[in-house]
C-alpha cells in the first residue's frame, strides 16, 4: 500500500473515558474532525493515540528496539533460532541467497505502521492553526511543536532504516517520501539528503515552538500536556514534569537534531545541540542512582533499570513483559526459546572490561551456567511492587547518547574522553577512567564499545554501525566488534514494500 494512501485510511485513536482506553475509529477521511479537535483535550487525546500505536510489538514495543533492529546489529548469540535467526543472517534482503519471502510480514508493518502515525499527526497539524483560540497559555505552541517534532522524528527513523547512510555515499539515493500534508496524491520518493533537509527543518521549527515546554522551564505541566506522576513521586526525586518524557518534548527535539546532524556528518552542529542538553543535564536528567539498578532478585520499589531520570524521550508499554516473554528474559516459555541472548554478555564475546560495571552485573540474568539473558526491560511483579514511573518503559532517547555524540564531535580527544567518562563513572567504572593521553582512534573504539554496553536491547547500536558504515563482514572484524553474525554490507538498507516502488 502506497504511503500516501495512509492519509485516507489513517486511524485516529480517541477515548470516551480516559487517555488510557483507546479505540480505533472511522478513517480520518470519514471523521468529523471538527468534533475531535474542538478542545485542547481532543488534541491531547489524538497525540496520546499516536504514542499508544507506537507501542505495538511490530514497532517500538519490540521490533524496532530490542527485536529486529537489535538482532540485525549482530549483538545476539549465534544460537538463536526461527525468524530472528533469519534477521540476524540478513535473510530479509532480496539480493541475498538466503532471502525468505515471508519476511515481509515482519518488515512491511514497520513501514506502514509508522506512516499511519505520520498521517494521524498530519491530520492534527492540518487543523491546529485554525483552532488556535481554543488553547490556553502556551499550549498551542507546545502541542503543535510536539506533533511537528514527532513527525520529523518518525521520518528520520524511516530514513535511517530504508535509506543508505551518508558515510556510504548514499546522500543522493532515493529513500523515503516525506509526507507533510493530507493529500490523495502519491508523494515523491526523496533522496536521503532532500528528506534530511525537511527533517531538520521541522525539528528546528519544533524546537522553537517548544521553548516554553514545562520540561524546559522546569515547571508543573497542565493536565492537557502531561499527567503528573504518582502521588509519592516527590519523595523519590521525580520532578512534576517527569511524564513529559513520554511526549516529544523540547529536549527530544534537540536530541533528534543532534542525531540528524551526526547522520549527515555535520559534527559542528551536532555538538552545539548536544552541549545545550548537557548544560541542563544535572537539573533535568540526573544520573540514575546505582542503588536503583539492581538484579530482579534484589528489586525494590525504586528499581530503575532503564534509567528513567536520564530518559529524554520514551514510550510507556503496559504489555512489555508479554512482548518479550521467551525472548529476552525467563518468562513462561522454555529456556530453549531464548532467541535474543546478548552476545556481549557471553564469555567469548564480552565487551565489559570492568568487574564493577552495573550494566553487566545487574542488567543480565544467567541461566544454566553460561547463558546470560538481558533483563533490562523485565518488570518485576509479585512480592515487590515497583513504582510506575520506574517501569514499563522503552527509552527512545537517553542522556548517555548525547554524551557519546559530544565525544565523537569534540576535536580535542582529551576533552572528548571526559564526556565518555561522565557516563562510565555512573555505570560503576569511576575507578577506571580513560587515559588523559588517549588518541582519537582509541577513543572512537571506546565510544563504539560504549554503544554496545549501554544500549543493549534498544536498537541504537545498529544505527551507530550504519551511520559509521562499519565493515563487519570479515571474521577479523567480527572478533573486533564482538558481533555474532557475518554482516553483509548491502544489508544496511532495508527493502521498501514492493508496491512503494512498483506503482510509482
Amino acid at each position: 500500500m502506497k504511503s500516501s494512501k495512509y492519509f485516507l485510511i489513517a486511524f485516529l485513536v480517541i477515548t470516551a473515558v480516559s487517555c488510557k482506553k483507546w479505540l480505533d475509529v472511522k478513517p480520518t477521511s470519514e471523521l468529523d474532525r471538527s468534533e475531535i479537535f474542538s478542545s485542547e483535550r481532543g488534541y491531547r487525546e489524538a497525540l496520546t493515540g499516536v504514542y499508544a500505536n507506537l507501542t505495538k510489538p511490530e514497532l517500538y514495543g519490540r521490533e524496532t528496539t530490542w527485536g529486529i533492529v537489535e538482532c540485525m546489529a549482530g549483538t545476539y548469540g549465534a544460537g538463536m533460532a526461527g525468524n530472528y535467526r533469519t534477521f540476524a543472517t540478513y535473510g530479509y534482503k532480496k539480493t541475498n541467497p538466503n532471502y525468505w519471502t515471508g519476511i515481509v510480514t515482519f518488515f512491511n508493518p514497520i513501514w506502514t505502521g509508522v506512516y499511519k502515525q505520520i498521517a494521524n499527526l498530519n491530520s492534527l497539524l492540518e487543523t491546529i492553526d485554525g483552532n488556535k483560540g481554543i488553547f490556553s497559555g502556551d499550549n498551542y505552541n507546545i502541542v503543535k511543536g510536539e506533533a511537528l517534532g514527532l513527525r520529523a522524528y518518525l521520518h528520520f527513523e524511516l530514513l535511517c532504516l530504508y535509506g543508505p547512510s551518508y558515510a556510504s555515499g548514499g546522500a543522493n539515493t532515493p529513500a523515503i517520501p516525506y509526507i507533510d500534508k493530507l493529500t490523495t496524491m502519491i508523494s515523491p520518493m526523496l533522496t536521503v539528503d532532500s528528506a534530511m533537509g525537511l527533517i531538520i527543518r521541522d525539528l528546528e521549527a519544533s524546537k522553537k515552538l517548544l521553548v516554553n515546554d514545562p520540561m524546559h522551564m522546569g515547571t508543573t505541566p497542565p493536565e492537557v500536556l502531561a499527567p503528573l506522576p504518582g502521588s509519592s513521586y516527590s519523595s523519590f526525586g521525580v520532578a512534576s514534569y517527569h511524564n513529559r518524557r513520554f511526549n516529544f518534548n523540547y529536549y527530544a527535539a534537540i536530541a533528534t537534531l543532534a542525531r540528524a546532524y551526526m547522520w549527515k556528518g555535520d559534527k559542528v552542529n551536532a555538538l552545539l545541540q548536544a552541549k545545550e542538553i548537557m548544560a541542563d543535564q544535572s537539573a533535568r536528567f540526573p544520573w540514575v542512582k546505582s542503588t536503583r539498578v539492581v538484579p530482579p532478585t534484589a528489586a525494590t520499589s525504586e528499581q530503575d533499570k532503564t534509567y528513567a531520570t536520564e530518559t529524554i524521550f520514551a514510550l510507556n508499554i503496559k504489555l512489555i513483559n508479554d512482548y518479550q516473554d521467551g525472548l529476552i528474559y525467563q518468562g513462561t516459555k522454555r529456556l530453549s526459546s531464548f532467541a535474543l541472548c546478548p552476545h556481549a554478555y557471553s564469555t567469548s564475546g564480552t565487551i565489559f572490561e570492568g568487574s564493577t560495571d552495573l550494566r553487566k552485573n545487574n542488567l543480565a540474568t544467567s541461566y544454566s551456567g553460561s547463558i546470560a539473558v538481558s533483563n533490562k526491560f523485565h518488570q518485576v511483579t509479585g512480592i515487590t511492587s515497583v513504582y510506575s514511573f520506574f517501569q514499563e518503559r522503552v527509552p527512545l532517547i537517553r542522556t548517555a547518547e548525547i554524551y557519546y555524540i559530544a565525544a565523537e564531535c569534540e576535536s580535542d580527544p582529551s576533552v572528548a574522553r571526559l564526556y565518555v567518562d561522565s557516563v562510565r563513572s555512573k555505570r560503576g567504572l569511576a575507578n577506571m577512567p580513560l587515559s588523559p593521553a588517549i588518541t582519537r582512534t582509541d577513543l572512537d573504539i571506546e565510544i563504539r564499545k560504549e554503544y554496545q554496553k549501554e544500549f543493549i536491547g534498544e536498537g541504537r547500536l545498529w544505527f551507530f554501525q550504519k551511520r559509521k558504515d562499519l565493515d563487519l563482514a570479515s571474521a577479523a572484524n567480527q572478533a573486533i566488534y564482538k558481533t555474532s553474525a557475518m554482516f553483509l554490507k548491502n544489508a544496511y538498507v532495508l527493502d521498501r514494500p514492493d508496491d512503494e516502488d512498483g506503482n510509482r
